[in-house]
């Protein structure tokens, strides 16, 4: 049967910040397929002061198949 997988994180520390949230699909016909968006957002210190604070995302797609033994 075919399957879906829902899964996120996140992480935090001083100045930075991000959050992921993904969806991922089986089926024993296509094999595994994922699809997830990344959001960050960081504030620079004043060393580098005039970056100030940043943000943006990230998005990522992956595939994976297996294949079974051949004679």
């Amino acid at each position: 049967p075919d399957e879906y997988t829902f899964y996120g994180g996140g992480i935090k520390a001083d100045n930075y910040a991000a959050v992921l949230l993904g969806l991922g699909k089986y089926s024993d016909f296509f094999g595994a397929f994922s699809l997830d968006v990344t959001h960050a957002r960081s504030q620079f210190s004043q060393n580098y002061k005039s970056f100030g604070k940043q943000q943006g995302q990230s998005y990522r797609f992956m595939y994976s198949r297996g294949f079974g033994e051949t004679n």
